[in-house]
C-alpha cells in the first residue's frame, strides 16, 4: 500500500470546480473562490518588469492601477453572445471579473509606467524611484 500527501487544495478545486491541475498550468488561478492572474516580477537596478498572464482579453477589458509600493491589475472576461447557455456543449474558460494586488519590491514612478498587451501576456515596465539624497551627499561627502 503506498501513502500519498494529502492536498487540501486540490480536493476542494476538483469538487468545487471540477478542475484537475496537478501542473499548475491554468493562466488563471482559482484560490479561495476568487480568480487571479499568474504573475511574474522581475527587477533591474532601474526598473520593475511585471508579465501577467490574462488570455482572453483586451486591454478595454483590464484596468491598470500603479501605486508607489503596489500595482493592482483587474478586469473581466465576458462570454461570447452570439451562443445561448443551451448551445454550449462543455465550457472550461473562465468568464467573470478577476482582481491581483501585487506588491512590488521598491517604489516606483508610476506616471512613467508603460504597457505592452500581446499573445495573451500583459508586459509593464515601471521605473523604480529615485532614491532620496542621504545629508552625506547633499553636504558632498563629508
Amino acid at each position: 500500500m503506498s501513502l500519498t500527501d494529502w492536498d487540501a487544495f486540490r480536493e476542494i478545486n476538483e469538487s468545487t470546480y471540477g478542475i484537475s491541475d496537478p501542473f499548475g498550468n491554468f493562466p488563471l488561478s482559482i484560490i479561495n473562490r476568487y480568480v487571479i492572474p499568474r504573475t511574474d516580477i522581475y527587477q533591474t537596478d532601474k526598473k520593475i518588469i511585471i508579465k501577467s498572464e490574462v488570455p482572453g482579453l483586451s486591454m478595454n477589458d483590464m484596468e491598470i492601477l500603479i501605486e508607489n509600493s503596489y500595482i493592482r491589475l483587474s478586469g473581466q472576461k465576458k462570454r461570447n453572445n452570439t451562443w445561448s447557455n443551451e448551445e454550449i456543449f462543455h465550457s472550461e474558460q473562465f468568464y467573470g471579473s478577476f482582481s491581483r494586488i501585487i506588491p512590488l519590491p521598491s517604489e516606483v514612478q508610476p506616471d512613467k509606467a508603460v504597457s505592452e498587451y500581446k499573445d495573451g501576456i500583459l508586459s509593464i515596465i515601471i521605473p523604480k524611484s529615485e532614491a532620496e539624497p542621504t545629508v552625506s551627499q547633499q553636504a558632498g561627502g563629508l
